[in-house]
């Protein structure tokens, strides 16, 4: 049978990776909640049953992991969705519909009645002073308006580079 100062020791072990456990883990987990709070039961047990394994340290960050696993989890992040591949966020984000200006620069410029899908919210963020990015892919997405646009502006910030994975 172990000495006194073993099992302490053996306690402030298991103490501290209890704690450590809770720290690194994510604390709105169903699960390791689960797993702290059984383990600091079964600690409790052993405290009523056998005291002097526990010292002073050790004690404090038990109440603390208890007051802890107390709290309500924290609410959880949202997921980050994909994005797929396409104009620029902040153009995604305008209310969809018409814009006549956008369409009128299409008109003047390249004689063209109707944008290709994914050019439009990229004309329409350039021509409202916002940064865009706009990932197309090469060929027939027709990349010109989106990138001669922006270039041809008067805007002197508005810079444009077009590039090909080639």
């Amino acid at each position: 049978m172990p000495d006194a100062c073993a099992r302490r020791r053996e306690v402030g072990v298991e103490v501290s990776a209890l704690c450590r456990s809770w720290r690194e883990g994510p604390s709105g987990d169903a699960a390791l909640r689960a797993r702290c709070q059984a383990r600091l039961e079964a600690l409790r047990g052993l405290w009523r049953a056998e005291p002097a394994l526990f010292g002073e340290e050790e004690i404090a960050a038990l109440k603390e992991l208890s007051a802890a696993l107390k709290a309500p989890p924290p609410a959880p992040r949202p997921v980050a969705q994909a994005v797929p591949p396409g104009p620029c966020l902040e153009a995604r984000a305008m209310p969809p519909g018409p814009r006549p200006e956008a369409r009128a620069v299409l008109r003047e410029l390249f004689g063209h009645a109707a944008f290709r899908p994914g050019q439009e919210p990229i004309i329409e963020a350039v021509l409202a002073g916002r940064d865009c990015i706009g990932v197309m892919p090469t060929g027939r997405a027709s990349r010109s308006p989106t990138s001669s646009r922006p270039a041809s502006s008067a805007e002197p910030r508005s810079w444009c580079r077009p590039s090909s994975p080639s």
